[in-house]
């Protein structure tokens, strides 16, 4: 994968027709490039205004054409302005001639005018070589009120003109309805012929139109006759006909009696949003070739009679069925099925009781445009638009003003306890170590005070008494046998080591410490502390048992992040203390009455601001940055993170405060008497 600053380059001028990378992944630094072609809504719920709430909040980038201009709000459009054309293949081309797109989206259209510079100009990009990008067309045509958006005229070159460019089209009812009228020269027509403004109501004509979609039969129908026009795949939305659950079940027994439960897909994408159900397959009876029929239902969910029974009424328990009733069906048509053949698929849902549904079809569409993008097959796309729609109506926002509320987009959305790192080369070190970087700056007094203790400062300028530092190493090396412990217990941890990479790393860490403690040996001998002394004579002090257990206690009940966390203070206060000593000590003279004492600390000192420990202390803060990279921590989450760092700060404080002031002083455990 390429990385973004590497897209953002000639080589990605233009690039629908040249030679195209592998398509990026949702939610990453590369994410797909979505454009949609649409109207504004001033009102935020529906047009472009969804469309890139949508793209946004699916992991996709998002980039706009817009083809009108509406005044609107929750209670209706109150005017519309279309730009010139000439404006509107301007915006095309700027977008596609710097940036590579992946999918088009494609909703309002103004005028014809419009639609031929639109049909002309995407055509000549999808006539060039490589992989075309996916483009969904969602023909906005009636409005929720039922007024007729488009001249009668404008519909014929919607029909001619973009419909054999789309992979997935997506009409609701009504608009179907239109389609295949005037698919059929039999346009639903007023009484002046035209229609010009957005307050003008259709008519139906004598072959009862209205009537004419409301059973599975027809619908399928319709689906399959509007792919005939050109499209790879039509899906036609019955959010306008809401069904029995009884009336859907007999109709699926006439359309195809073998249905078969299927297995779970593969390919799902967690959402948040439930994007599976119960799955069946078989063959569409009473066709001379039987295309293959699959029916999606989740109006069954959650597929547990207990819970449906505590939650039927409101919070308090019944004993009531609470099967779904009212449904509603939308029906996908694809010419090219996964299997190689036409396949119907239908998705049965629970009709969600919401007011907040306006700009409902912009949302889908830009959903599937988005799951399109990002390399999945025409049904997965559509499915997981479908359950992020029905995601965001049923957490709509219902008051936002006097009318019908919009989609709530951000549903989908979870707060992050920390940023994701970014690795780029130029990048500020907060951004390369988001995670330490927020745990220091959430509690940077007991940071400074940690790793600017007045042990570390006596040390920077020779003034550290032998009794302090000697009491110091004693401990200190009690510290780094109980730390060895710590990462051994994380690599034997099944919570904290849950792959061979985790064992290595705690395994390794583990071994580091113990060639830390062979030099902590010499310098001790420096001193004139023998490892007889160390490991016979030393008591270990209430700082030191009070750290230890603390750590030693989250390996053991903790995860992996939780254990970094832990350990995180003492390897990088230790690297952070030893650079900084180093620097301090060059422009520090030496006591030339204890010249010995300022070469035995410069030792300590190297041990920590050399390369190799420096080494090993990258590798366990990287260690933590990646696991919360990967399982990205929540707001309460990062709270737990952070106390359990503030926590092994306080209690190196405390190891340091001990071995400055003899007066805190108090040993525990005795040393091992063989």
């Amino acid at each position: 994968m390429t990385s973004a600053a590497g897209e953002h380059s000639k080589e990605a001028a233009g690039a629908e027709g040249s030679k195209q990378p592998a398509l990026p992944a949702l939610h990453s630094a590369n994410p797909p490039r979505v454009c949609t072609i649409a109207g504004s809504d001033s009102g935020g719920g529906a047009g472009i205004q969804a469309d890139l709430k949508t793209i946004q909040a699916l992991g996709g980038y998002g980039l706009s054409v817009i083809t009108a201009l509406t005044a609107q709000n929750t209670t209706g459009v109150q005017a519309v302005h279309a730009p010139p054309p000439e404006f509107v293949r301007s915006q095309l081309a700027s977008v596609h001639s710097d940036i590579r797109i992946d999918a088009w989206k494609i909703g309002m259209l103004a005028n014809k005018e419009i639609i031929q510079v639109l049909s002309e100009d995407l055509g000549k990009y999808r006539k060039g070589k490589g992989k075309l990008a996916a483009l969904v067309l969602d023909p906005v045509m009636v409005s929720t009120s039922g007024s007729l958006l488009l001249t009668h005229d404008s519909i014929h070159h919607l029909i001619s003109g973009m419909l054999p460019l789309c992979d997935v089209l997506t009409p609701n009812l009504p608009e179907a309805r239109q389609l295949l009228a005037h698919a059929r020269n039999r346009p639903v027509r007023d009484d002046s012929a035209t229609a010009t403004s957005p307050t003008q109501k259709t008519k139906e004509s004598g072959d009862d139109l209205e009537s004419s979609l409301d059973t599975l039969k027809s619908l399928l129908s319709a689906a399959k006759e509007l792919s005939d026009l050109g499209p790879k795949a039509t899906l036609v939305k019955g959010g306008h006909h809401v069904m029995h659950n009884s009336e859907v079940n007999a109709s699926l027994l006439e359309l195809g009696g073998g249905l078969v439960l299927a297995p779970e897909s593969q390919n799902q994408l967690y959402t948040g949003a439930q994007s599976s159900g119960q799955r069946y397959r078989g063959q569409l009876s009473g066709t001379a070739e039987p295309d293959e029929l699959c029916v999606v239902r989740t109006d069954g969910s959650p597929w547990s009679e207990v819970l449906s029974a505590w939650y039927a009424s409101g919070s308090s328990m019944s004993t009531a069925s609470h099967d779904v009733d009212s449904v509603i069906v939308d029906v996908l048509y694809e010419k090219v099925g996964v299997n190689g053949g036409p396949r119907y698929t239908l998705f049965v849902k629970p009709h969600v009781q919401s007011t907040a549904t306006h700009g409902t079809g912009c949302t889908l569409s830009s959903a599937i445009a988005t799951f399109l993008s990002s390399g999945l097959t025409i049904e997965l796309a559509v499915s997981n638009g479908i359950s992020y729609v029905q995601a965001s109506i049923a957490r709509g926002l219902d008051s936002l003003g006097q009318g019908a509320g919009p989609l709530n987009h951000a549903c989908t959305i979870t707060p992050r306890g920390v940023l994701p790192p970014v690795r780029h080369a130029d990048s500020l070190p907060s951004d390369r170590t988001p995670l330490c970087a927020a745990l220091i700056a959430n509690n940077i007094s007991d940071w400074n005070l940690f790793v600017q203790h007045p042990f570390v400062e006596k040390l920077s300028c020779n003034e550290l008494s032998k009794e302090n530092f000697v009491w110091f190493l004693r401990q200190d090396y009690l510290f780094l046998l109980h730390y060895s412990r710590v990462w051994a217990s994380g690599a034997s941890s099944a919570a904290a080591a849950r792959t061979f990479d985790d064992v290595a790393l705690f395994a390794g860490m583990a071994a580091s410490m113990a060639t830390e403690a062979k030099t902590h040996t010499k310098i001790c001998a420096a001193w004139g502390i023998t490892e007889e002394d160390l490991q016979r004579r030393t008591k270990e002090s209430a700082a030191t048992l009070a750290y230890t257990r603390y750590v030693l206690d989250v390996s053991r009940s903790g995860d992996a992040l939780e254990l970094l966390c832990a350990t995180g203070p003492c390897m990088l206060g230790y690297a952070e203390v030893g650079l900084r000593l180093r620097r301090l000590r060059k422009r520090t003279s030496v006591d030339e009455n204890f010249p010995e004492n300022a070469q035995a600390f410069g030792e300590w000192i190297d041990t920590y601001a050399d390369e190799g420990f420096q080494k090993v202390a990258r590798k366990s803060i990287e260690a933590m940055e990646d696991r919360a990279a990967a399982d990205c921590p929540s707001p309460e989450r990062m709270k737990q993170l952070q106390n359990i760092w503030n926590a092994a700060v306080r209690l190196e404080i405390g190891m340091w405060d001990e071995a400055i002031d003899a007066t805190l002083r108090r040993e525990i455990v005795d040393a091992p008497r063989n």
